[in-house]
């Protein structure tokens, strides 16, 4: 009957007549439900799952890649869209790859591709970043592609009038003729501009030159020099030369005559003496006896004054009552015209131009600048119409001054000034040449006139949900609060999708957190804690506790025997039916210890 025998592992015990049987606990088989039974003998776990054996049940430990009670699932790691930038997510188990579009790389095609990076442009010009490309910003001077390619400027045969072109990285300059001038040699230099043919001589221009036409009386390259007609001696018989301009005249010593003072004069053979006076013959002269009342070297005149030829340089003369008056001839002064009169005392030649005296006459040699017989008329150099790109002339004595519109320099404004020269942009933008000024192609993330500014990408709060927000170069970061995914975390997540609860435990949430129902035997916030029920040393007399799920069993030493080895063997046949319990303690799911 059931006093003989004990039913273990909590089984009951029916008697029927002699014999008993014992019921089995779930879990346990067996006559007296000695044997556990093993559920992970029929391999209950797929897909290489482990399977942890427990107390009328078990549960799988899954192989990466797989979930479920069985581990029967195949997890999608796709599903949560890990590919970045439009890539393609391919499902492998325990993991995925990505097949990036063109342009970018990294495990999930979250790099974009910096073709810049190999510095392909040439030449100093800058390369610009494109999804899958690039495209470079030459410098001046430079072409193609890469910019590998230097501009021949000199290709158009820009030098005029025979000019050599010297060919320059983003520009050339012109080896001029002689005779030509000008950056393209596009204007014949003017020689006699600067008047250098003097005395009144006209300039003839050439080529490369200049000759100058004398008036009369001058000589030289220059017209520079007097021709001294006096220089031959042409004057015979001691006669003394005077020096005219293009000619002379003579002084004869007395007693002779001629152009040159070439002829004896005999005095008295012209029958000289007047009025009865006798002639008397000398060597180069006469004298005359007058009669009387008469007077003058040949008696001719009653006091005649003008009988001794008073006047000089030519003068005619004048007789009067008791004295005379001289008529002067072209340039001379004075009572008896001595005097040369100086053309240059009432300073005719204006314009600080010097005056050169010449007999009856003068003539200017002007200052740079002015022109004219007195050097009145100031040379208009802007008449030529030297200043470019639309500047104005600034007219100056003996020459002039451009002031130049926006965006031009130089002499004659003949340079566009290349305001991008200082490098103005800012943070890798390039900069775009224009006539008076520049603008700047920002790159991506900055903006401003300069590009100065870094666009503050969270100016617009683009994170939902109570997300922060942190700025990047071109772009932003949302950092989510709990519960919440997304670029923008935008999306309210399910806490209990990432299957928290371990150990069969069951989760529940609130949208915001998950709590956890552990099965029998477990405890803590993921149910990840084990219960050890030997804690409370249940086992008696020296009995050695062995910890299970959800309980314990004692191992007894040979003396003792019962659930927690409380009875001596002694009296087990006496007390076998009197056992208290299964002796198992259960601890809640929140860990609590006796």
């Amino acid at each position: 009957d059931c006093t003989r025998e004990e039913c273990l592992n909590r089984g009951s015990c029916d008697k029927n007549a002699d014999e008993f049987t014992c019921n089995c606990a779930a879990g346990f088989t067996g006559t007296i439900c000695e044997t556990e039974i093993d559920e992970c003998l029929s391999d209950p776990c797929q897909n290489g799952a482990s399977c942890n054996e427990q107390v009328a049940g078990f549960n799988c430990s899954c192989t990466a890649g797989y979930t479920g009670d069985l581990c029967q699932t195949e997890i999608d790691e796709c599903s949560s869209d890990p590919c970045q930038n439009g890539a393609s997510c391919n499902e492998q188990v325990a993991g995925f790859n990505c097949s990036c579009t063109a342009g970018y790389t990294g495990d999930l095609c979250q790099t974009e591709i910096d073709e810049c990076s190999s510095d392909p442009c040439q030449n100093g010009a800058s390369c610009n970043e494109q999804v899958a490309g690039f495209n470079c910003s030459c410098t001046a001077g430079y072409t193609g592609d890469l910019c590998q390619t230097e501009i021949d400027e000199c290709s158009s045969d820009p030098c005029q009038n025979g000019a050599s072109c010297n060919e320059q990285v983003a520009g050339f300059n012109c080896s001029c003729t002689a005779g030509y001038t000008g950056d393209l040699c596009q204007t014949e230099i003017d020689e006699c501009s600067s008047d250098p043919c003097q005395n009144g001589a006209s300039c003839n221009e050439q080529v490369a030159g200049f000759n100058c036409s004398c008036t009369a009386g001058y000589t030289g390259d220059l017209c520079q020099t007097e021709i001294d007609e006096c220089s031959s001696d042409p004057c015979q018989n001691g006669a003394s030369c005077n020096e005219q301009v293009a000619g002379f005249n003579c002084s004869c010593t007395a007693g002779y005559t001629g152009d040159l003072c070439q002829t004896e004069i005999d005095e008295c053979s012209s029958d000289p003496c007047q009025n009865g006076a006798s002639c008397n013959e000398q060597v180069a002269g006469f004298n005359c006896s007058c009669t009387a009342g008469y007077t003058g070297d040949l008696c001719q005149t009653e006091i005649d004054e003008c009988s001794s030829d008073p006047c000089q340089n030519g003068a005619s003369c004048n007789e009067q009552v008791a004295g005379f008056n001289c008529s002067c001839t072209a340039g001379y002064t004075g009572d008896l015209c001595q005097t040369e009169i100086d053309e240059c005392s009432s300073d005719p030649c204006q314009n600080g131009a010097s005056c050169n005296e010449q007999v009856a006459g003068f003539n200017c040699s002007c200052t740079a600048g002015y022109t004219g017989d007195l050097c009145q008329t100031e040379i208009d150099e802007c008449s030529s119409d030297p200043c470019q790109n639309g500047a104005s002339c600034n007219e100056q004595v003996a020459g002039f001054n451009c002031s130049c519109t926006a965006g031009y320099t130089g002499d004659l404004c003949q340079t566009e000034i290349d305001e991008c020269s200082s490098d103005p942009c800012q943070n890798g933008a390039s900069c775009n040449e224009q006539v008076a000024g520049f603008n700047c192609s920002c790159t991506a993330g900055y903006t401003g006139d300069l590009c100065q500014t870094e666009i503050d990408e969270c100016s617009s709060d683009p994170c939902q949900n109570g997300a922060s927000c942190h700025d990047q170069v071109a772009g932003f970061k949302c950092l989510c609060l709990m519960s919440f995914g997304g670029d923008m975390c935008e999306n309210r997540l399910d806490p209990c999708l990432s299957n928290p609860c371990m150990h069969s435990g069951m989760c529940d949430s609130d949208n915001a957190t998950f709590y956890c129902v552990c099965a029998e035997g477990y405890c803590g916030v993921a149910c990840e804690t084990d219960i050890d029920d030997c804690i409370s040393n249940p086992c008696l007399n020296n009995g050695m506790c062995e910890d299970l799920i959800a309980g314990y069993s004692c191992l007894c030493s040979s003396r003792f025997a019962g659930s927690e080895c409380q009875y001596g063997m002694f009296m087990l046949l006496i007390q076998i039916f009197n056992f208290p319990g299964n002796g198992i303690l259960i601890l809640t799911p929140n860990c609590g210890r006796f």
